[in-house]
């Protein structure tokens, strides 16, 4: 996942807010803060939402349904900065990610059944990445992700993840994040 993170002196009592970027290319409207709670460590909360299939018109790089009414995301996560302190322009970072991406339906397409559906894709990742600092207040961090995927549905989507879920048990590997520093 490719991360842009901002970074200030004194960071350590500061609050992040941004966007990730690859999400909003995959449609995804969203915004994401980070905590630091050490020098050396950041807590990372991301929430997003997406309007319906119908409205949805955007790069599509993982599965997903066909039709949906509406769409969630929660990303949760903590990153170490080995350097800390030491604020050089470019900085490594390691981290660990939770992230769930919920579509959900009322009517099944192509039928006359109406009732909830839920699909649920959950991810579980290790991050790795470089963080880059051009000004004191906004930075931009660059991170690959390495993990698992899995899906699951509930109500009447029992039928509908196999037809429509993901196979790859393979998380997302990119992304983009943008904070900036207050």
């Amino acid at each position: 996942m490719l991360l842009a993170l901002g970074t200030a002196h004194g960071q350590t009592s500061g609050v992040g807010v941004g966007v990730d970027g690859a999400l909003w290319a995959a449609g995804w409207q969203n915004v994401h803060v980070a905590l630091p709670v050490h020098d050396e460590i950041r807590l990372h909360l991301g929430v997003g939402f997406m309007g319906s299939s119908d409205e949805t018109v955007a790069l599509t790089v993982r599965q997903r349904p066909d039709h949906f009414d509406q769409a969630s995301i929660l990303t949760l996560g903590v990153r170490a900065y080995p350097h800390g302190m030491k604020r050089t322009r470019f900085t490594g970072l390691i981290g660990l990610e939770y992230a769930e991406e919920s579509f959900r339906t009322q009517r099944f397409p192509g039928t006359s059944e109406v009732g909830r559906m839920e699909w649920v894709r959950t991810d579980i990742r290790g991050v790795l990445g470089v963080e880059w600092r051009p000004v004191s207040r906004v930075g931009l961090n660059v991170h690959a992700g390495v993990g698992h995927s899995a899906v699951r549905g509930t109500s009447l989507a029992a039928e509908f993840v196999p037809r429509h879920g993901e196979r790859s048990p393979f998380t997302r590997m990119i992304g983009t994040e943008l904070l900036f520093w207050f």
